[in-house]
């Protein structure tokens, strides 16, 4: 599914896992195909500031 292949065991363990959110660094190649499973990617700094303000 991603771009780059030795990153499709992140989202198979995602999609196992009942995920609906991903903190990673590698949102080029992780995005577009969590998305289409309905998983939402995030950066941990953006994660961190959400969690900060109590989103």
């Amino acid at each position: 599914m991603s771009p780059d292949p030795d990153d499709d065991f992140v989202i198979e363990a995602a999609l196992n896992a009942g995920a609906d959110l991903l903190v990673t660094t590698n949102q080029r190649d992780l995005e577009k195909p969590c998305a289409e499973l309905g998983i939402r990617t995030i950066q941990p700094s953006v994660l961190l500031i959400e969690l900060r303000k109590g989103d």
